[in-house]
């Protein structure tokens, strides 16, 4: 009887064993796919993620290629010239006479605030302040905006590099041509601003200068600078710091000229130097 009991006992346990050997096999077969499915969903997931990132930038991009297309040679000096006359017009609105002198009467954020879609920032903190502090430098506005008259300059020259554009002209200001003026255009907040500005004398300037420091003032003493005449060859010499020689000589009876001296001048600085014959070497006289 016993050996019968034990038998069964030994036979349930198996059955109960089996069973659950199924169960546990049954488990698997439903949670094996699922983990499947769901690294799949990841997958699929992170790829349109990717996709819709990768669509997202290359749509940035377009929108900043169409705003900051390359201008053309004209297109440069246009916006320049365009830059300047709202310059004029925005702190003329503002500028008056006050009690003692010369103002605006706007603050300095009202006016910027105006210019800083085509001005950068360097250019606000730095020239425009400068103007704002001391209002008589904005008296006669071509000098500070020389491309802001009517008359258009006849000489440009533009130079392109791979993040900024170069205009160089040489305007005629009072009458003359004293001054070749480099305006430097760069992307910032992907539109086109005029970066920086300087202004060097030009060759014409060089022989002002000379006649000014050496006080030559009589109309037969030729002041000829000694060069090309070309704005391409000028902007040369300047990218190269050249200095502008002069030449300075009278004509006789015969018309042949007889030198009185030799001049450099650096268009920089607008330092003049005179060639010392004895020791043929140039010494400083004078700054223009």
């Amino acid at each position: 009887m016993k050996n019968l009991l034990m038998m069964i006992s030994i036979s349930w346990l198996l059955v109960l064993s089996a069973c659950m050997s199924e169960k546990v096999l049954e488990q698997e077969q439903i949670e094996y796919p699922v983990e499947e499915q769901t690294d799949e969903q990841v997958e699929e997931i992170e790829d349109e993620s990717y996709q819709d990132t990768e669509e997202q930038i290359e749509e940035v991009e377009e929108e900043q290629t169409e705003e900051v297309s390359v201008l053309t040679e004209e297109e440069a000096v246009q916006f320049v010239i365009g830059v300047e006359k709202k310059a004029v017009e925005i702190l003329s609105n503002s500028f008056e006479m006050g009690e003692e002198e010369l103002v605006f009467q706007d603050t300095f954020e009202e006016l910027t605030s105006q210019l800083a879609e085509v001005y950068s920032t360097n250019m606000i903190e730095g020239k425009f302040k400068q103007i704002y502090e001391k209002p008589r430098r904005f008296f006669e506005p071509i000098h500070e905006f020389p491309l802001a008259q009517p008359i258009v300059p006849e000489n440009q020259v533009v130079i392109y590099s791979e993040e900024e554009m170069v205009v160089y002209t040489q305007p005629v200001v009072n009458g003359e041509e004293n001054y070749i003026y480099q305006y430097v255009l760069a992307v910032e907040d992907h539109k086109w601003k005029i970066k920086d500005e300087k202004k060097y004398l030009s060759p014409i300037g060089a022989e002002t200068a000379v006649r000014h420091v050496s006080k030559l003032h009589d109309s037969e003493i030729n002041v000829v600078f000694d060069g090309p005449q070309h704005l391409e060859d000028h902007i040369n010499m300047l990218e190269a710091e050249d200095s502008f020689l002069v030449h300075v000589y009278v004509l006789n009876e015969q018309n042949v000229s007889i030198t009185l001296g030799w001049y450099t001048v650096d268009p920089v600085t607008r330092i003049v130097y005179e060639l010392n014959l004895l020791e043929n070497e140039y010494e400083e006289i004078g700054t223009y």
